[in-house]
């Protein structure tokens, strides 16, 4: 997991919305700055991540061949992690990240639904690297 939004602003980190995405996934950290592509967050969005997330948790191997793994759950995992109070969701919001059609306290609690449902390693899934960037950068920040 990585610090909250608003934290990980305190600690000095950037989040940037990418102009030219390779897809939704395509999310990086370099030099202390996010890199993410811009996602909705609405009533369709909700239902759309909570079914893919239940696939690649239940889909079994042909779930987990998809782009090598649980890229949705980690997305999902790195959102859920970010976003756990509305000014984190304001973090995101302000710098194009996000762009939130729910009141920020209903994106608050759709993604600590939605993150306590999945179960992976978060020492060997897709984001890892990124994850433990983002940790490392915020503890040496402090």
């Amino acid at each position: 997991m990585v610090p909250q939004a608003a934290k990980m602003e305190e600690a000095g980190v950037t989040f940037k919305r990418k102009a030219t995405p390779r897809d939704m996934f395509d999310v990086n950290f370099r030099y202390g700055v996010l890199h993410m592509p811009a996602f909705v967050v609405d009533e369709a969005a909700k239902v759309l991540l909570a079914n893919l997330v239940a696939f690649e948790q239940g889909g079994g191997r042909a779930a987990r061949q998809l782009d090598g793994g649980n890229l949705v759950t980690g997305f999902v995992a790195l959102v859920g992690s970010l976003v756990n109070t509305t000014r984190d969701v304001e973090v995101l919001r302000r710098c194009g990240v996000m762009h939130c059609m729910l009141t920020h306290d209903e994106a608050v609690r759709y993604f600590s639904h939605v993150v306590q449902y999945t179960t992976m390693d978060y020492d060997r899934h897709l984001l890892a690297c990124l994850f433990r960037d983002i940790r490392e950068h915020c503890q040496w920040s402090r």
